[in-house]
Parts: structure tokens; sequence; C-alpha cells
């Protein structure tokens, strides 16, 4: 008997493999059936592996990916933040007093950022039915 669980699409699958491969004169033993679905498993896996890292290559991820690198690195922060401040002078130079300073820009973020965070810490999950709300 099996001790493991299969789907019947599995083991139809599995069993249509099994007998292309080879002309058996009786019935497959469960093991061979039983390690090609361990095998179509593990070939799904992987191309939901493959997707997923499809998916990491997007410029959102890419852009978080690089925000990281930025937070664990103080040089490369600083790096960043000079040529930042460079650009966003260039900028207030370019369209001049209507513009926000560097300064402004920096306070307007780190209220968003308070605000966010805020809004995250208000939010409460319901407890569930076997936690006790009493």
């Amino acid at each position: 008997m099996l001790k493991e669980e299969c789907s019947i699409t599995e083991f139809e699958s599995a069993c249509r493999a099994v007998l292309a491969e080879t002309v058996y004169h009786k019935t497959p033993l469960p093991g061979v059936i039983l390690a090609h679905v361990k095998a179509q498993r593990a070939e799904r896996k992987r191309q939901e592996r493959m997707r997923a890292q499809a998916a990491n290559e997007s410029p959102i991820v890419q852009a978080a990916a690089q925000h990281q690198r930025l937070l664990a690195d103080p040089a490369e922060r600083e790096r960043y933040d000079q040529h930042m401040r460079a650009c966003l002078d260039q900028l207030n130079s370019i369209l001049g007093a209507n513009w926000r300073t560097l300064a402004e820009l920096d306070a307007a973020g780190e209220a968003r950022t308070r605000q966010r965070r805020a809004r995250q810490q208000r939010h409460t999950w319901p407890a569930g039915p076997e936690e006790d709300t009493g």
C-alpha cells in the first residue's frame, strides 16, 4: 500500500509515462509510478521557482532590492544622497523659487513615512475563532 498520496490526474499521467517508457507484461510496481509522480512534482516546483525568479526581475523588485542595499551600506547611502542633492539643486536652479527645497522634500517624505507607519500600526486584524477575545 502506498503511504504517499497523489491526485488522480498525477497518477494517470505517471501511469502513461511509465507505460510509454517501457513495455511491461505485468502491471508496474507502485514504487515506479510513485517515482514518476515525485519527478512530476519536482518539475512543477522547478517551473514555479523559475516563474518566481522571472517575477523578481521586474523593475519594482529591482528598485526594492536597491533600496535595501542603500539601507545596508552607509557609504553607498551617502553617495546616493549626495547625488540626489546635486540633482535636486540643479532642478531648484531650473525651476526657481516656486519649487520646493530639498529640506521641504525631506520633511514631506518623513511626514508621509510617519503617517504610513501610524496607519499600519492602527490596522489590527480581527481575532480568529480560536483566539480568546475576552
